[in-house]
């Protein structure tokens, strides 16, 4: 949603306040807004109408509105983990990550695995019949519910350093900047993997990650939640 839109965000609520005899203040109804604002003012309303139909004490939260948008928590779960299994077998860990609008799943890769390096270097090369893929899988699907249940929004994406970008920040000072250039940046985006191309800082060896990137749909990239 764009700001234009708080005013038919905010009669959306209250039609759903006086079905439920909630009143709906401004500040909840702004907390609502910055949560869901990732989606369109038409998700917004075939949610809110398929919440109408449901029962709920006393107001559908933020998450109802994302389950009914996108599905449940064991679906979306699910998929997020295909997302982590579809960016290690691309990238093994290598190439940075760039998250703009899952901030459960950032949420679910650090708890389980600490960063993005980490995750590669502890599942990156396991057997899928392996127990400690199973038990990484089941730790990062739990804890991705419990993010799911938080409502995060991510305020800004969220920058994952691959292995090199660290090795860029550790050996910059041995570098001559005509060889600084741009490497490729994997962009999770409406649920699916795309590339984007980002510059280097020359003075500490950090990507210099694009506000609004050019980005590249990867092949069978596209919705895997």
């Amino acid at each position: 949603m764009k700001p234009a839109d708080s005013a038919a965000f905010a009669a959306i609520l209250h039609q759903l306040g006086e079905l439920f005899s909630c009143e709906i203040s401004i500040g909840k109804a702004q907390m609502y807004f910055r949560v869901l604002e990732r989606f369109t003012i038409g998700q917004i309303q075939r949610a809110a109408n398929t919440l109408a139909e449901g029962k709920f004490f006393p107001f559908p939260l933020p998450a109802d509105f994302i389950e009914a948008i996108e599905g449940s928590s064991d679906d979306r779960s699910e998929g997020a983990w295909s997302l982590l299994i579809t960016a290690l077998s691309r990238y093994s860990g290598n190439a940075s990550l760039l998250v703009e609008d899952d901030g459960a799943f950032v949420q679910a890769l650090e708890r389980t695995f600490g960063s993005w390096i980490s995750c590669a270097d502890s599942i990156g090369s396991l057997e899928r019949s392996d127990p400690m893929f199973a038990n990484q899988r089941k730790h990062f699907i739990a804890s991705y519910r419990i993010a799911l249940k938080e409502a995060l929004a991510l305020e800004k994406p969220v920058h994952l350093v691959g292995r090199y970008e660290a090795e860029n920040r550790l050996h910059i000072s041995q570098w001559v900047r005509g060889e600084l250039l741009p490497q490729t940046v994997a962009v999770l985006r409406g649920h699916s993997w795309q590339e984007a191309r980002a510059g280097i800082d020359p003075h500490s060896g950090r990507l210099l990650m694009p506000q609004k990137p050019n980005l590249k749909l990867l092949e069978g990239g596209g919705n895997v939640a």
